[in-house]
């Protein structure tokens, strides 16, 4: 057949009519494209086929071609592409066609008809089944619709509400908005007051919670709901909370870091509106965060921030005007501000420990009501302004310091600070005082440690002093001045000093007095006048070798120290009117070179403590028992080779010691004594025969016993 179909394709195109429309070379192409294509059919590749079929449909225009235009209906049936092979098909069967075209027609025909047939009922299935998508299609959308208009109608609804709704917050946000800034529980209850006839309160609920809140916070910190009576906070280690501001009478905050480690520490923004508020203590919170707000804590009294690490005073504290006491010990400024002068109102100022400070302003001399100045320890301040002087109201001022960095002077203008009553000042540097020193003339307690050649004639003007210590090592005499110092009750004197004044015995109101670790090597006969002394100290004055006869004349002397520590001292006797110093209760000459106690000494009847160790008693006198008031008695290291029988009529004695001596008796009723619970004797009594008496008959005695 395909012969046939190959016979016919080349007559029509070279013998028929068709060739005049065509060149040869044309007619050869259409000829070489027809026989490929109707190689590929037999080979069953139809998409190449009709590719080569579209290619001679190209080159024959608008020409028919039967044998080609019948392949491509078979090659389009082999596609499966019926409803395309039944259109060409059509266009075939409507040409005037040979019997070889009109047999093979016949045979594919059928088939291409049941295959249309079946594509039409499938199109046909397919269109109903879109015409029932697009009646679902419609039914959702309407369906769609209604959803739309209904959410539409819902919106306008909401949107109603809202307009609602916001008319109400633009009315009731200036309450709610000052509620929120006092963060309080009486704001926010007066917005719920002031509020309750309004049908919609957008910040209602917002308000009962925050109530809510704030009384569950506070409760953690007050154990309770009585707000009102509280007056104050005690926190360690956490943050003052805002909600404090709902303690309206607190008045005392304080908030100590206790816990290991330094606590980062801020102020709540709000504190400045603390109502009520008088003072405010914090230590050892680092990175103290101080709000601008703090400044208008105007019933502020009270403020201390202490070892904190402050490197400077912030300026919220400079605006506390009523501020009366600040304390910034134990911090790092090296520096206050020059506008610290405006804290006019202050009375206490603690700056001790702040090692870095380096000066004071000029300002600082308008603290004119300032009473107490502590600047301790606050080593590398130098010097002190000209305006210091202005601090008229100064009544107790301190600056001392363990280390080398002193303060060098004083401003000539210190004397100017008539009402200072105590002054506590250790600066080994400072040469010179003042001239005009002696203007202090309300100072009542005075500790000086300089080093200072003279004292300024004025220094005797002190009429009030009543508490003295003085410390001075580059002079070597007490000033005639002293002896002017008529109110003295209390005076300590250390240095190189090698004499007293003869009128020191003018300083007749003095109570107590301590002149040790110097070089006197006697005593100003006046010395007797000074008849209200109760205890003296003269211990450490390793030249001093005699006591003035008027010494006797101390009759309220209740406690004496002659002791020497380290060398031995020159003491060698004790005046007779020793005796007379009837109610002396302890006496101490340790470490002497006194070679007897007098027989009058007896007459010492009240004496409790009495220590004449490291001395050089050779004996006891026989009424040395009279000292039965005796409760600690050393004589040890010294000469004694016996001990007095009325020894035994120390009921009172809890305590003897007797070593160093070289013993070679001891009385036996020492160890009757009813109160004595331990007595110390030299080793070589270890074996003695009273010792050994003991130990076989009276052990309980014997374990009294101690040996060197």
């Amino acid at each position: 057949m395909r012969a046939i179909f190959t016979l016919l394709f080349t007559l029509f195109i070279f013998q028929s009519g068709f060739c005049q429309d065509f060149d040869n070379a044309t007619k050869n192409k259409i000829k070489v494209k027809f026989l490929a294509a109707e190689a590929h059919y037999e080979e069953g590749n139809y998409q190449s086929a009709l590719a080569k079929l579209d290619e001679v449909e190209s080159l024959l225009g608008n020409v028919i071609l039967p044998t080609a235009l019948n392949l491509k209906v078979k090659t389009l049936a082999g596609l499966a592409r019926y409803i395309d092979a039944k259109r060409a098909l059509n266009t075939l069967q409507s040409l005037e066609l040979d019997e070889a075209i009109l047999k093979d027609i016949s045979v594919y025909s059928g088939k291409i008809d049941r295959e249309v047939q079946i594509e039409q009922k499938k199109v046909e299935a397919l269109e109903e089944i879109e015409r029932l998508k697009r009646i679902a299609e419609a039914r959702e959308l309407e369906v769609e619709r209604q959803r739309i208009l209904k959410q539409e109608q819902l919106a306008q609804q909401e949107l109603e509400k809202q307009l609602l709704f916001d008319n109400a917050k633009a009315k009731l946000s200036p309450r709610w908005n000052r509620a929120k800034r006092e963060n309080t529980l009486v704001s926010y209850q007066r917005y719920i007051d002031d509020t309750a006839g309004e049908s919609i309160n957008p910040f209602l609920e917002l308000a009962k919670n925050r109530k809510v809140a704030i009384k569950k916070e506070l409760s953690q910190f007050v154990g309770g709901n009585d707000f009102e009576n509280y007056t104050e906070l005690n926190i360690s280690g956490q943050q003052i909370p805002e909600s404090a501001i709902n303690l309206p009478n607190l008045k005392h905050i304080v908030a100590h870091n206790s816990g290991n480690g330094i606590f980062s520490f801020s102020l709540p923004e709000n504190i400045g509106n603390f109502p009520a508020l008088e003072s405010f203590i914090t230590s050892y919170n680092a990175n103290i965060y101080i709000p601008r707000s703090f400044q208008n804590l105007q019933t502020l009294r009270k403020l201390g921030i202490s070892n904190s690490g402050l490197i400077e005073v912030p300026q919220a504290v400079i605006g506390l005007t009523n501020l009366d006491t600040l304390y910034l010990t134990g911090n790092e400024l090296s520096t206050l501000p020059e506008n610290f002068g405006y804290l006019s109102n202050l009375k206490v100022l603690e700056l001790n420990l702040n090692k870095y400070l380096k000066s004071l302003p000029k300002s600082f001399g308008q603290l004119t009501a300032l009473r107490h100045l502590n600047l301790n320890h606050t080593n590398s301040l130098k010097t002190l302004p000209e305006s210091f002087g202005n601090l008229t109201e100064l009544r107790v001022f301190s600056r001392t310091t363990a280390t080398e960095e002193q303060l060098m002077s004083l401003p000539e203008s210190f004397g100017n600070l008539s009402k200072l009553e105590e002054l506590e000042l250790l600066a080994f540097k400072i040469e010179k005082l003042p001239d005009n020193f002696g203007n202090l003339q309300n100072l009542k307690k005075l500790d000086l440690n300089i080093s200072t050649k003279d004292l300024p004639a004025s220094f005797g003007n002190l009429s009030k002093l009543e508490e003295l210590e003085y410390r001075n090592w580059s002079m070597n005499h007490i000033p005639e001045s002293f002896g002017k110092l008529r109110s003295l009750r209390k005076m300590t004197i250390a240095g190189r000093f090698e004499s007293l004044p003869e009128n020191f015995g003018n300083l007749s109101n003095l109570e107590k007095l301590e002149i040790r670790d110097n070089k006197l090597k006697k005593l100003p006969e006046s010395f007797g006048n000074l008849s209200k002394i109760s205890k003296l100290n003269l211990s450490n004055l390793y030249e001093l070798e005699t006591l003035p006869e008027s010494f006797g004349n101390l009759t309220n002397l209740e406690s004496l120290d002659l002791s020497r520590f380290k060398e031995k001292g020159h003491l060698n006797r004790l005046p007779q009117s020793f005796g007379n110093l009837r109610n002396l209760r302890s006496l101490d000459l340790n470490n002497n070179v006194l070679d007897q106690w007098d027989e009058q000494f007896s007459n010492l009847s009240g004496l409790r403590e009495l220590n004449l160790g490291r001395n050089k008693l050779t004996s006891l006198p026989s009424n040395f028992g009279s000292l039965q008031s005796l409760t600690e008695l050393s004589l040890r290291k010294n000469l004694l080779i016996a001990l007095p029988e009325s020894m035994c009529n120390l009921i009172q004695l809890e305590s003897l010691d007797l070593s160093g001596n070289p013993l070679e008796e001891i009385p036996e009723c020492l160890f009757q004594l009813p109160n004595l619970r331990e007595i110390t004797l030299p080793s070589s009594m270890v074996e003695h025969k009273t010792i050994k008496k003991l130990r076989r008959k009276y052990p309980a005695q014997y374990n009294k016993i101690e040996f060197e």
